[in-house]
Protein backbone atom coordinates (compact mmCIF):
# COMPACT_ATOMS: atom_id res chain seq x y z
CA UNK A 1 0.00 0.00 0.00
CA UNK A 2 1.38 3.72 -0.80
CA UNK A 3 1.89 5.87 1.63
CA UNK A 4 0.24 9.42 2.75
CA UNK A 5 2.24 11.40 0.33
CA UNK A 6 1.52 9.64 -2.45
CA UNK A 7 -2.11 9.03 -1.84
CA UNK A 8 -2.32 12.82 -0.94
CA UNK A 9 -1.27 14.04 -4.30
CA UNK A 10 -4.25 12.12 -6.11
CA UNK A 11 -6.78 13.17 -3.63
CA UNK A 12 -8.24 16.40 -5.23
CA UNK A 13 -8.52 13.68 -8.73
CA UNK A 14 -10.39 11.54 -6.87
CA UNK A 15 -12.12 13.89 -5.79
CA UNK A 16 -13.75 15.03 -9.31
CA UNK A 17 -13.43 11.76 -10.72
CA UNK A 18 -10.23 12.46 -12.81
CA UNK A 19 -8.26 9.15 -12.01
CA UNK A 20 -7.82 6.21 -13.53
CA UNK A 21 -9.27 2.76 -12.54
CA UNK A 22 -5.79 1.83 -10.74
CA UNK A 23 -5.46 5.23 -9.10
CA UNK A 24 -9.36 5.61 -7.66
CA UNK A 25 -8.35 1.68 -6.11
CA UNK A 26 -5.74 2.96 -4.94
CA UNK A 27 -7.30 5.84 -2.80
CA UNK A 28 -10.12 4.81 -1.74
CA UNK A 29 -8.47 1.52 -0.16
CA UNK A 30 -6.15 3.71 1.82
CA UNK A 31 -8.84 5.97 2.77
CA UNK A 32 -10.27 3.08 4.12
CA UNK A 33 -7.32 2.55 6.44
CA UNK A 34 -6.24 6.32 7.11
CA UNK A 35 -8.74 7.97 8.47
CA UNK A 36 -7.01 11.65 8.09
CA UNK A 37 -6.80 11.11 4.04
CA UNK A 38 -10.28 9.47 4.16
CA UNK A 39 -11.20 13.10 5.66
CA UNK A 40 -9.24 15.07 3.25
CA UNK A 41 -10.83 12.81 0.03
CA UNK A 42 -14.27 13.95 1.88
CA UNK A 43 -13.49 17.96 1.73
CA UNK A 44 -12.67 18.00 -1.12
CA UNK A 45 -15.20 16.21 -2.32
CA UNK A 46 -17.38 18.75 -0.78
CA UNK A 47 -15.36 21.66 -2.57
CA UNK A 48 -15.85 20.16 -5.84
CA UNK A 49 -19.42 19.97 -5.33
CA UNK A 50 -19.66 23.30 -3.99
CA UNK A 51 -17.81 24.37 -6.78
CA UNK A 52 -19.83 22.78 -9.48
CA UNK A 53 -22.99 24.65 -8.07
CA UNK A 54 -21.13 28.38 -8.47
CA UNK A 55 -22.22 29.94 -11.65
CA UNK A 56 -20.12 30.81 -14.27
CA UNK A 57 -18.03 33.85 -14.31
CA UNK A 58 -18.85 36.52 -17.12
CA UNK A 59 -16.56 37.48 -19.25
CA UNK A 60 -15.25 41.06 -18.88
CA UNK A 61 -17.15 43.56 -20.59
CA UNK A 62 -15.36 44.69 -24.26
CA UNK A 63 -14.02 40.92 -24.08
CA UNK A 64 -15.01 39.60 -27.58
CA UNK A 65 -14.34 43.26 -28.96
CA UNK A 66 -10.71 43.05 -27.57
CA UNK A 67 -10.41 39.46 -29.15
CA UNK A 68 -12.20 40.65 -32.29
CA UNK A 69 -9.81 43.29 -32.92
CA UNK A 70 -6.52 41.31 -31.98
CA UNK A 71 -7.11 38.94 -34.87
CA UNK A 72 -8.20 41.60 -37.22
CA UNK A 73 -4.81 43.39 -36.60
CA UNK A 74 -3.00 39.80 -36.38
CA UNK A 75 -4.50 39.11 -39.38
CA UNK A 76 -3.57 42.51 -40.90
CA UNK A 77 0.05 42.13 -40.16
CA UNK A 78 0.04 38.75 -41.75
CA UNK A 79 -1.18 40.28 -45.39
CA UNK A 80 1.77 42.73 -44.81
CA UNK A 81 4.40 40.20 -44.00
CA UNK A 82 3.09 38.45 -46.86
CA UNK A 83 3.39 41.09 -49.29
CA UNK A 84 6.93 41.98 -48.17
CA UNK A 85 7.65 38.32 -48.85
CA UNK A 86 5.87 38.53 -52.65
CA UNK A 87 7.85 41.73 -53.25
CA UNK A 88 10.90 40.26 -52.08
CA UNK A 89 10.57 36.95 -53.82
CA UNK A 90 9.16 39.42 -57.35
CA UNK A 91 12.77 41.73 -56.75
CA UNK A 92 15.32 38.59 -56.37
CA UNK A 93 13.14 36.70 -59.47
CA UNK A 94 13.61 39.83 -61.49
CA UNK A 95 17.09 40.46 -60.14
CA UNK A 96 17.88 36.72 -61.17
CA UNK A 97 16.02 36.99 -64.77
CA UNK A 98 18.41 39.99 -65.73
CA UNK A 99 21.34 38.60 -64.36
CA UNK A 100 21.07 35.52 -66.87
CA UNK A 101 19.35 37.98 -69.71
CA UNK A 102 22.67 40.24 -69.32
CA UNK A 103 24.79 37.11 -69.45
CA UNK A 104 22.97 36.07 -72.20
CA UNK A 105 22.99 39.16 -74.13
CA UNK A 106 26.86 39.57 -73.83
CA UNK A 107 27.67 35.77 -74.80
CA UNK A 108 25.86 36.87 -78.06
CA UNK A 109 27.29 40.03 -78.92
CA UNK A 110 30.82 38.29 -77.76
CA UNK A 111 29.82 35.18 -80.59
CA UNK A 112 28.44 38.04 -83.01
CA UNK A 113 31.95 39.94 -82.39
CA UNK A 114 33.97 36.66 -82.64
CA UNK A 115 32.42 35.41 -85.77
CA UNK A 116 32.60 39.10 -87.93
CA UNK A 117 35.87 39.81 -86.50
Amino acid sequence: MQGCPEVRALLPGAAGGELDPEQERLVRSHALVCDECARELEDFSQLRGFLRHLPDPAPPPGLAEKVLDFVWKEEARRQVRRGAYVVAASSLGAAFLGAVLGWAARASLARSEKAAG
